[in-house]
């Protein structure tokens, strides 16, 4: 029993403040403490570890002030209104207000860093870890207490809200640990090995695209068109525009199309080109004979855009033509180019039409009507594509949306709406019985690029709840912030689903329109994105509250991811009702992410698993099976013009993969059992299914049979470096040092396959301090190095 009382005094004081401490006396842990303020005296907290780290801040005496005087004013307040009956109604009014101020002075204790201790601070840890006091903040679902405390906590490319941190080195580490923990089965060794060369051909393709647009070029017009080197820049460009096919530049007017020395008007022309050439060659893609040639001419020409840019997105305003053209060449290129390089096209567009004025009324006075409303559709569709950067990448908003004053296109206007509405007041207020499709499609754009600011600009990066004060330890965090929080995420919830219903449902009855299927795509991709990132900034205060307040945060998690998940299968339904694999070539990207999101489902809580879930994500990817099947572009993967788009859809086969074999291996059901049940569905499911699991299937051959350009050890090593610090890479230098000097290594090399020093490498990984939990032993490696032998010989 005493020990009991010992326990529950030692929560109780946790934490108190110094003097409450001391005096035993309750303690409202805020800082200053009510006891202290009624005392007089100053309040300070204990820091566990180290005390010193509080001297960092320095309380802002002007405010501590004006809140001694406020509670001085409620306590009159409570006594007048226990006294005079006739003034209790004047003094509840009063303490309701005076309660309001507090709470925001309160909100604002902290303002100040005290300037002495940093003058004095010569640590080589970032200044951020001593405000932090220490304390652990998760970021993402994979955050550790390791690898917040230590080293870098937030990789450049996986931000704060990536929405494809299960792809980020951490993510990577947790989803092959999954697998071998639930299992140690053929099936999963070979899932395993089969990642493995995931990973090595995608360090390579991201290589590729590291290299500078001229350089690449020139590569293309050499491998694929069989041009001569040495060229200089303008014998490139000429060389470019020769290998461009005749039969596509008829069918264009060639004004600016021999111009080298003028990049901008070159750099038009190529955009209308690239735009003809995917129109012109649709009913040719259904072809796999021609997708070689399809991919050769595409890369061709958008590389020769990037090259032009360079020379074109210097420091002179830009006009309303050349803006329109850079939109279009954005809109061909956003899925199929690595984010950061199209967001190397959209910042300077951002930049550009803020310049020229066109989010502020004030500069279209005068203007004719016909010209300032093309000039708004320009402002409108940069600021979608601004948004859709953001949801990509997780980054921040290149444009402050509170300081935009541009009216709305005129026929957006004519549906019922206005700039100065909300989102909601927008999709109360429009009428989809005025205007076009196009209309229509544009206003859904606009909708959702305001929700997805708010989003981000109001919750995600909004210092109320971001600022580092909040998680440094130094006092309580009120939970008022999360329940603040949660009641805006909730009015977030609800917006989407209204933008849904009002809409997406409304555009869904042109299915077969290819701009109502692209901005289904975005509006599904935005939604999960924005979610997710939700998602992960309730980490940050589920990891610093505990009890009653963490089960309610981990509660509203659970009821995102479920919005996420019925999102994921919305989509898939809706494209396989599209039934058109030529559309969903366009956004393979998106695709394999929303994959992801089963993927998830299965790997997290396999017993909750829904096997439909799992049949339209073997549907979905079924309908990209055909561009695998190509033997040229399964011979030649690095050399194929297509092979960013080839390791996409490469992924998506993966993540089937690992999803059909959770459930196989959860409900220990067989592979022929699985099929039955599959079969139900669609035959083409099971089929497909059936492939997945099979290792010897063409789905996966163009990534193991390469025995040349396996860059594991070179580029995902050198990536967790730039995650977990260099101490990292001395560690593996130093494995690979003895593996190499090792007999058995030595007896291992008749096999002369790069693949089989991958299994070595895959061992260095799973062997670093970010797998704490898991055991590894020789029989996997040894079973894996027969998967290797096996291969070794039949190539």
């Amino acid at each position: 029993m005493g020990q009991n009382r010992c326990t529950k005094r030692k929560h109780k004081v946790i934490t108190a403040c110094k003097n409450c401490r001391n005096r035993k006396v309750k303690c409202d842990g805020s800082l200053p403490c009510f006891s202290c303020l009624q005392r007089h005296i100053t309040c300070t907290y204990m820091i566990k570890g180290d005390e010193g780290k509080l001297s960092f801040y320095k309380q802002d005496d002007h405010i501590l002030e004006q809140i001694k005087i406020l509670k001085k004013s409620i306590d009159i307040l409570e006594k007048l209104k226990l006294s005079v009956v006739t003034s209790s109604e004047y003094a509840t009014n009063a303490i309701a207000d005076i309660n309001r101020q507090l709470e925001t002075l309160l909100s604002f204790q902290h303002v100040n860093i005290n300037s002495e201790s940093v003058r004095t601070y010569k640590d080589n840890g970032a200044l951020e870890n001593q405000l932090l006091g220490g304390n652990y903040v998760a970021f993402d679902a994979f955050s550790t207490f390791e690898n917040v405390s230590k080293g870098k906590a937030v990789d450049v490319i996986f931000g704060l809200y990536s929405p494809i941190s299960v792809m980020s080195p951490k993510g990577i580490c947790w989803l092959i640990q999954q697998l071998i923990v639930k299992s140690r089965e053929k099936d999963t060794e070979e899932t395993v090995y089969i990642l493995l060369k995931f990973l090595d051909a995608g360090s390579s393709s991201y290589k590729w695209e590291l290299i500078a647009p001229v350089y690449r070029l020139q590569f293309i017009l050499i491998e694929f068109f069989g041009c001569k080197v040495p060229f200089t820049r303008n014998q490139t460009l000429k060389e470019a525009i020769d290998a461009i096919p005749p039969s596509l530049r008829s069918e264009l007017k060639e004004e600016g199309g021999n111009s080298i020395q003028d990049s901008r008007k070159l750099f038009m022309y190529c955009v209308k080109l690239l735009g003809k050439h995917f129109t012109s060659s649709r009913h040719l893609l259904r072809n796999i004979n021609i997708f070689e040639h399809f991919f050769q001419v595409e890369e061709l020409l958008s590389t020769l855009c990037y090259t032009l840019l360079e020379n074109s997105l210097n420091f002179r305003l830009l006009d309303a033509e050349f803006l329109h053209d850079l939109l279009c060449f954005v809109k061909q290129r956003h899925w199929k180019d690595n984010s950061f390089i199209i967001g190397g096209v959209i910042a300077p567009l951002c930049r550009q039409v803020q310049d020229l004025g066109l989010s502020r009324w004030e500069y279209y006075l005068g203007m004719n009507e016909e010209h300032a409303n093309h000039l708004r559709e320009i402002w409108w569709d940069t600021y979608w594509w601004d948004k859709w950067y953001v949801v990509v990448t997780g980054k921040l908003p290149m444009i402050d949306s509170s300081t935009v004053t541009c009216l709305l296109p005129q026929q957006i206007m004519r549906l019922g709406v206005d700039d100065a509405m909300s989102s909601w007041q927008m999709l109360e207020r429009v009428d989809f019985t005025y205007g076009s499709l196009k209309d229509h499609i544009m206003f859904g754009y606009i909708v959702l690029s305001i929700s997805i600011n708010d989003v981000f600009s109001n919750v995600l990066y909004n210092r109320k709840f971001t600022d580092y004060r909040m998680f440094s330890g130094i006092t309580a965090l009120d939970f008022k912030v999360v329940e603040e929080l949660l009641t805006r995420i909730n009015g977030i919830r609800k917006g989407f689903t209204v933008l849904k219903t009002t809409v997406v449902h409304e555009l869904e009855k042109s299915l077969l329109d290819d701009d109502v299927f692209r901005f289904c795509i975005h509006f599904a991709y935005s939604r999960i994105s924005c979610l997710k990132a939700i998602g992960n900034l309730l980490m940050r205060f589920k990891s610093i509250f505990h009890g009653t307040s963490s089960n309610l945060i981990s509660d509203q998690i659970g009821e995102y991811d479920k919005d996420i998940l019925q999102t994921t299968v919305e989509t898939f339904t809706f494209i396989l009702r599209a039934n058109d694999n030529i559309k969903i070539k366009e956004h393979v990207r998106p695709i394999s992410e929303m994959g992801l999101n089963i993927l998830l489902e299965a790997v997290k809580a396999p017993a909750g698993i829904d096997v439909y879930h799992i049949s339209l994500f073997c549907g979905v990817a079924s309908l990209f099976d055909r561009i695998t099947c190509s033997e040229n572009g399964a011979e030649k993967q690095y050399n194929h013009p297509g092979r960013i788009v080839l390791m996409e859809i490469t992924c998506i086969f993966i993540f089937v993969r690992v999803c059909c074999l959770v459930y196989r291996q959860y409900k220990k059901v067989s592979k022929e059992e699985l099929m039955a049940i599959l079969t139900d569905f669609d035959h083409t499911t099971a089929r497909f299914c059936n492939e997945t699991l099979d290792i010897r299937s063409d789905l996966f051959q163009h990534i193991i049979r390469d025995k040349n350009k396996s860059d594991y050890h070179r580029d995902i090593i050198h990536g967790i470096e730039k995650v977990l610090g260099r101490d990292i890479i001395t560690t593996i230098e130093s494995c690979e040092r003895e593996v190499l000097s090792s007999d058995e290594y030595r007896q291992a090399q008749y096999m002369g396959n790069v693949a089989t020093k991958d299994l070595d490498y895959l061992r260095y990984f799973l062997n670093l301090d970010i797998f704490p939990e898991l055991n590894t032993d020789d029989e996997l490696w040894d079973d894996l190095k027969e998967i290797d032998k096996y291969y070794c010989s039949s190539v």
